[in-house]
């Protein structure tokens, strides 16, 4: 599975559902590989097999660059992870307070070292510094 953004986070993104995601309260939460993308799901509680405790995605930014919308945050470090865990990827959403109503944006399992084998150090999550950054469109 590549990097894909939710179809229900386009259309939200494109009508404006998030107002300005540099300034929403976003989190990112790991799942592991029990967990397969689908793009019918649009809320945190359609997620199985998170691990740990979702962490603050801090630092946002929505730059144009060219003919794209960029997006980029600070790295992430994610820590209590248990040993021989399997994180697979990387799920980016808008937190609402309520798992039903906080809509996913990105799925990300690719270009951030993923998956990976845990061993109950910190998990380093390292955005890329490319033009696309941590998405573009």
């Amino acid at each position: 599975m590549a990097n894909a953004l939710y179809p229900s986070a386009k259309v939200a993104l494109l009508t404006e559902a998030f107002g300005n995601l540099s300034s929403a309260t976003l989190k990112a939460i790991l799942v592991d590989d029990s967990y397969t993308y689908s793009a019918s799901h649009n809320a945190l509680d359609d997620l199985t097999g998170t691990l740990g405790t979702a962490e603050d995605l801090t630092g946002a930014t929505v730059t144009a660059v060219s003919a794209n919308a960029v997006f980029d945050a600070d790295d992430l470090v994610f820590t209590g992870i248990a040993a021989s865990e399997t994180v697979q990827a990387v799920i980016i959403y808008l937190d609402t307070g309520t798992p039903s109503t906080s809509l996913l944006l990105g799925f990300f399992d690719t270009g951030v070292n993923l998956p990976l084998t845990t061993t109950g150090a910190d998990i380093n999550v390292v955005w890329s510094s490319g033009s696309s950054k941590i998405f573009a469109f």
